[in-house]
């Protein structure tokens, strides 16, 4: 895999523009919109940032935790419009930008490789998964040309796992793989022995609108009884397909990241029961194993996940199997605290804000 090392200091009064473009509404929580976010913040102190996204509106408390000024948001609407390639344009054309940075935004990419023959900039396209491996047989054929193209038309791609790496790197030699980051400091806090002793607080993380994380709150709705009774669960985001059971809590949407970590602070595991793989690493995973939760989860849960070592950093298994494994494992307890104690020392070495943050301001001083 291609290696960027360290950062490289702009030498100009003038600071080059990035337009980071996502084609979901920013505000939402995904792995997609998370990762704009992330990218915008990292970028913001070293580039005029302009965020673009499709949305009705945009959370202002959100924006102003992004550190962005309102202004450098441009909303493209309404949210599900269909002409989002269209309504790029006159945006493009009346800012002058450097570098485009595509949030796995292959759609737009269309829009923006046209006008960069004329306005000169460059396009990094930040490939999260493989589309064309989630669709069906029909709608994949399509999907694989799509990202045949995209992938051989970017000036750089950032794959964020070694399979995308690998998909990628067959027609771009400009691909580097650069690990999704966390800020583990974050999760400092959380960083104790298993919570509770006689009863455990397993959690599952949304949102639950979203068809993988809808598989799995089915999952345990259908297996609930099957579960050892000393277990209770914390459903953490949006949901809303509740049940009325007293081992049940749901959290509902959490408006701000010290929620999100306080919640799963409290759990002693994290379920991730996937019967849909998405071939890219999941931010709930890495960032339970950031605060030293032991995550269970299927085979297809970690596809993508380039450095989870089942059984020493995570317990993974087959879907069928995972009642009974929860069931084994969870009040192990020299077990799970070592498997915490390797997801966390994993985070640290592997997915480090620092070191890979760096990498992708190299990356984008190169092409300037």
């Amino acid at each position: 895999m291609r290696p960027i090392e360290s950062a490289y200091e702009i030498n100009s009064t003038i600071m080059p523009r990035i337009l980071i473009s996502v084609i979901e509404n920013i505000s939402d929580t995904n792995g997609t919109t998370v990762r704009a976010r992330n990218i915008a913040k990292i970028l913001k102190n070293k580039f005029d940032i302009l965020l673009i996204t499709r949305a009705n509106s945009v959370d202002n408390t959100l924006i102003a935790s992004l550190g962005i000024e309102k202004d450098s948001i441009k909303v493209v609407r309404p949210q599900r419009t269909k002409l989002w390639n269209i309504k790029l344009i006159p945006i493009i054309l009346r800012y002058k930008v450097h570098i485009v940075y595509c949030v796995t935004d292959i759609f737009g990419f269309f829009t923006y490789y046209t006008l960069s023959k004329f306005l000169k900039y460059k396009i990094v396209l930040e490939a999260h998964a493989l589309a064309h491996k989630e669709k069906s047989r029909l709608e994949s054929m399509i999907y694989y040309l799509l990202e045949v193209f995209v992938g051989s038309k970017a000036n750089a791609i950032v794959a964020l796992s070694g399979i995308t790496y690998r998909f990628y790197k067959r027609f771009n030699k400009n691909t580097y793989f650069i690990p999704v980051f966390v800020d583990v400091s974050i999760f400092n806090k959380c960083i104790t022995k298993n919570k509770h002793m006689e009863r455990k607080v397993i959690g599952l993380i949304g949102p639950f609108d979203i068809t993988p994380n809808k598989g799995q709150l089915n999952f345990l709705y259908a297996n609930l009884n099957k579960f050892d009774e000393r277990i209770r669960f914390k459903i953490i985001g949006k949901c809303d397909k509740r049940i009325r059971d007293e081992r049940i809590e749901y959290t509902g949407y959490l408006k701000s990241l010290e929620e999100y970590v306080a919640n799963i602070c409290q759990l002693d595991a994290l379920l991730v029961p996937a019967e849909i793989a998405t071939f890219g690493p999941k931010n709930k995973i890495l960032e339970a194993m950031s605060c030293g939760v032991p995550v269970f989860s299927t085979y297809k849960g970690v596809i993508g996940l380039d450095f989870a070592r089942p059984g020493v950093n995570i317990v993974v298994c087959k879907l069928e199997e995972l009642t009974q494994k929860v069931n084994e494992l969870i009040f192990d307890e020299k077990h799970m605290i070592e498997i915490s104690r390797n997801a966390r020392k994993t985070v640290e070495m592997f997915y480090n804000k620092t070191m890979l943050v760096n990498r992708i301001l190299l990356l984008l001083n190169r092409l300037l």
